[in-house]
């Protein structure tokens, strides 16, 4: 039992001159800066469809074309990223052609970016 007294001081011992070699270092400063200050690659993804392997693709690379579906493939054009608007809200936005997913009376269908309403989704 005695043993173990003088191992567990030892243990203590050598733990509490580890924390003073911390307390004796030079204390450095750390600067946060903004998230907006650094520049993150932006991030893609696949709008699957449920149990199957078909994606939300584009009809065509023009303004005005419909969205379909087809079996992934790895093009851009069944590739989307998002904008954020605010709270839950973003645009959708096809990476080959760099026009958003517009609310076309009901059809979904790329469009130019104008900040209309009807280019806005709510993701929750």
């Amino acid at each position: 039992m005695r043993k173990m007294s003088k191992r567990i001081l030892s243990v203590l011992t050598a733990g509490l001159m580890s924390l003073s070699i911390f307390s004796a270092m030079p204390e450095k400063s750390t600067k946060a800066e903004a998230v907006s200050s650094f520049s993150y690659p932006v991030q893609q993804f696949r709008m699957g469809i449920g149990d199957t392997n078909r994606n939300i693709n584009i009809s065509g690379m023009s303004e005005g074309d419909y969205l379909n579906s087809w079996t992934t493939n790895g093009a851009d054009n069944e590739k989307w990223y998002l904008n954020y608007i605010s709270a839950g809200v973003y645009e959708i936005v096809n990476v080959a052609t760099g026009y958003v997913i517009t609310n076309d009376n009901g059809l979904a269908v790329l469009g130019a970016d104008t900040d209309a309403a009807n280019q806005r989704w709510n993701i929750t």
